[in-house]
């Protein structure tokens, strides 16, 4: 009887640890200023990710035009729309991109004693941020939680890092507290 509960107890706990794992790997991370109201933005402008990290990424050559006509879809689902061209927009958005040398997870996984491993130890990973700037202050930063490897980087997976970036905006917005005025008894 005790050794069915137990075994139920761990089934329980590896779903929950399943599904609190599965939540956590489909979020992206950001972080805003608190007290903005963005419903009183409604257009916004691009600037785009700098020449010479895209020159030193060739696969962000290839994928850049699809980062930015994502970053207009949600944007556009979100009802914001792009400035037209030469009108001062109410905000900007601008797209970056670091990259760094990471672990290679598969060069794990192909390891065997006594055989020769081909799988490098270390990949290419990158990162997006998207921020969101009103009146020269970043007010929204989203970047993606973890590394995407540049060697697979694709249309799909260029798709996914906007979704990440934006999950979080707007996010919601908050009246500052009001000072409690008390009457003054005479």
């Amino acid at each position: 009887m005790k050794k069915i509960q137990i075994t139920q107890l761990l089934a329980g706990g590896l779903l929950l640890a399943a599904l609190l794992f599965n939540g956590c790997s489909s979020m992206g991370n950001y972080s805003h200023k608190e007290g903005i109201d963005y419903s009183k933005y409604k257009t916004y402008s691009l600037i785009p990710i700098d020449e010479g990290t895209i020159k030193l990424n060739r696969q962000l050559d290839i994928f850049d035009e699809v980062i930015y006509q994502e970053i207009d879809k949600e944007l556009a689902a979100k009802n914001f729309t792009k400035a037209a061209e030469g009108a001062e927009p109410d905000f900007l958005v601008r797209v970056s991109f670091t990259r760094k040398r990471d672990v290679n997870p598969a060069a794990r996984l192909n390891w065997a004693p006594n055989e020769v491993n081909d799988t490098p130890d270390t990949i290419d990973v990158g990162y997006l941020v998207i921020d969101v700037i009103i009146q020269d202050i970043v007010a929204y930063s989203g970047y993606t939680p973890s590394g995407q490897n540049m060697d697979t980087l694709s249309a799909v997976s260029a798709r996914q890092m906007v979704y990440w970036c934006l999950q979080g905006f707007p996010p919601p917005y908050k009246l500052p507290p009001q000072p409690k005025i008390t009457p003054v008894k005479e």
